[in-house]
């Protein structure tokens, strides 16, 4: 019985890792994302990075698709990434733009000689590369909710407080409607696309938001799965899910004050 009782406490422990981990690297990695995004749409001549960061980031997306690869059906998830975690310390890890910074790319000099810069459109492409193996790395997570199979009535919801009940439906309310829409605007983009009415770069924008927001949608989904939710945790999800915005066939992240997932 004891035994048991540990086994379930190391999984409880692996599953929050897990969670947590996932959480913490998409949001480093979006941010990353805006770093470069930002410094291709507002300047005034193209940046350049040192090559080096690219390389960074293609490390990132090999191994984020390598775990996929070796993803073994009859393994728990959570094991599986401890085991990868082990082999590749690179696992999850987000590369920052911020120790290698952009300069101007100025007329008459070659920057891109022998390979040693890159411009950031390109270290923008390397990084949306990194957000694709994500969302496939992530969509692997099948682990159904317990409390959910057996029946609310007869098994013990997962919150830590039982006051968290309501905040528990409501969040989960929420990010069914979420997902709805979402989807909308997917099947809206599609009729756009073959109607071929939208140019590149607004296509562009349009597939990066759905894809944003249905890796927010799949972590927090993630988040109610687990066997424990804590009431901080709740409140997470609930601000990731306010921070949605939708309009004009859109969906994009809000302009609040993004929050990290909480320690505890």
């Amino acid at each position: 019985m004891a035994r048991k009782r540990v086994l379930r406490s190391l999984e409880s422990d692996f599953e929050l890792i897990n969670v947590a981990q996932s959480c913490l690297t998409w949001d480093a990695l979006y941010h990353q994302h805006q770093k470069v995004e930002a410094l291709t749409l507002f300047s005034d001549k193209n940046r350049l990075f040192h090559h080096s960061i690219s390389g960074q980031f293609q490390e990132l997306q090999i191994m984020l698709e390598r775990f996929v690869e070796e993803q073994n059906s009859e393994r728990q998830r959570y094991s599986n990434y401890t085991h990868q975690r082990l082999h590749f310390q690179s696992l999850l890890r987000v590369p920052d733009v911020t120790g290698f910074p952009a300069f101007m790319e100025e007329e008459g000099n070659n920057y891109n000689m022998g390979g040693e810069f890159i411009r950031a459109t390109e270290v923008l492409k390397g990084i949306e590369k990194c957000v694709e193996a994500f969302w496939s790395y992530i969509k692997t997570d099948n682990t159904k909710s317990v409390w959910k199979c057996k029946g609310i009535w007869r098994s013990r919801p997962p919150v830590q407080d039982p006051q968290d009940l309501h905040l528990l439906y409501t969040v989960t309310k929420a990010l069914h409607k979420k997902g709805v829409m979402v989807k909308d605007v997917e099947g809206k983009k599609r009729c756009w696309l073959r109607r071929k009415v939208k140019a590149v770069e607004s296509e562009d924008e349009q597939r990066n938001g759905v894809m944003f927001a249905m890796i927010e949608l799949k972590l927090i989904g993630m988040l109610l799965r687990m066997s424990l939710i804590s009431t901080s945790q709740l409140k997470w999800c609930q601000h990731k899910l306010n921070n949605l915005e939708f309009g004009q066939g859109k969906v994009s992240r809000g302009t609040m004050i993004q929050c990290l997932f909480p320690s505890s």
